[in-house]
């Protein structure tokens, strides 16, 4: 995961997961939707699990929280109240990403990554940050460090 910022400064690389929680450590098959690939808008401004905890919301057009996604069977859904929040822990396993459908960052990079965006809002869990995440799967750590020009 890499942030770039508007003056084209790029931070990263972060650890993290654009998949669900698979069901368990041998089927890494998910009973959850996952996000499509492609750009989506992101604010802050609720935050993860109510305002509790910090989180990117992925948005509509309209500031709705909805989103393209696929669910297990391959269909098309909308997806609604997606957010990139830190994963539930670094322990290697199915549940490690605390998905049930949301982008994680490694909880070791957690802090370092939510740095590059404003948390003045309630309790400092959410904020006036807004902007576009961009999804890729299978991609080369070399392809990604070449695409930000590293």
């Amino acid at each position: 995961m890499y942030v770039e910022h508007d003056d084209g400064t790029v931070n990263g690389p972060f650890s993290g997961s654009s998949y669900p929680d698979s069901k368990n450590n041998t089927d890494n098959s998910t009973s959850h939707n996952t996000l499509n690939e492609g750009e989506h808008l992101y604010n802050n401004e609720s935050g993860h699990k109510g305002g509790t905890k910090q989180g990117l919301n992925v948005v509509n057009e309209s500031n709705v929280r909805e989103a393209p996604g696929t669910d297990p069977n391959g269909s098309s859904v909308t997806m609604t109240v997606v957010n990139f929040h830190k994963g539930a822990s670094d322990n290697g396993n199915y549940g490690s990403r605390g998905s049930a459908g949301c982008l994680t960052i490694s909880p070791t990079d957690a802090a370092s990554f939510f740095d590059n965006f404003d948390w003045s809002g309630a309790n400092g869990k959410t904020g006036t940050s807004s902007g576009t995440i961009v999804v890729r799967r299978g991609e080369s750590d070399q392809q990604k460090q070449e695409e930000f020009n590293l």
